[in-house]
């Protein structure tokens, strides 16, 4: 009995590789795609552990109410880890992905600021936005705080978001804080984990 189940299953291999020829590679196809996709703990990313020095990004926030900031980092800005190592959005693209968003709101300056249409940009689509200007200034007159210089009215909110951003609003930190009445914002007074500028 066991010797004719053993044949009839050869037979249905033959048969079905003579009638599928390329049906022996799925399995080998398979496990290569499988091997792409895997995180690999031995393997350092880029995006999961360094700061994009020099790339003025954009990485996004919650405050207490649910509304959504945004902190352009000027490429010296420190960032949350969480966002950095999130596997939705490389930071470098979260802007773009803020700008698809439909505009959703009124948007005002605190400060007008030359050549800041992307900051009028990102409050029109409901964002909070602070800006790193340290990066303008000497050391001695550094703040060391993200700064309001726009806002928008109303506000979006972090389950409002859509696409890829809401795909990664678990990364999102919320702050114990409301934007509405913060214009200087210390990232390391209110988050734990943080990646600063070499």
């Amino acid at each position: 009995m066991t010797k004719t189940l053993h044949t009839l299953h050869r037979q249905c291999v033959h048969e079905i590789a003579m009638r599928f020829p390329y049906a022996h590679a799925a399995k080998p196809a398979m496990v290569e795609a499988h091997f792409l996709w895997e995180p690999d703990s031995n393997r350092t990313s880029k995006k999961m552990t360094d700061y994009p020095i020099g790339i003025d990004c954009v990485w996004i926030a919650s405050d207490s109410t649910g509304s959504l900031g945004a902190f352009v980092t000027g490429g010296e800005g420190p960032i949350p880890t969480r966002i950095l190592s999130n596997e939705w959005i490389d930071i470098v693209d979260i802007e773009e992905y803020i700008e698809i968003l439909p505009i959703c709101s009124k948007a005002e300056f605190l400060i007008p600021i030359k050549g800041s249409d992307s900051f009028l940009s990102m409050a029109r689509r409901g964002f909070f936005v602070y800006d790193w200007k340290d990066v303008h200034r000497k050391r001695s007159e550094c703040s060391k705080k993200y700064e309001k210089v726009a806002f928008p009215d109303p506000s979006l909110k972090i389950s409002d978001l859509t696409g890829k951003l809401s795909l990664m609003a678990p990364s999102v930190v919320v702050l114990d804080l409301k934007f509405s009445d913060v214009e200087f914002f210390d990232p390391a007074v209110f988050i734990d984990s943080l990646v600063e500028s070499p």
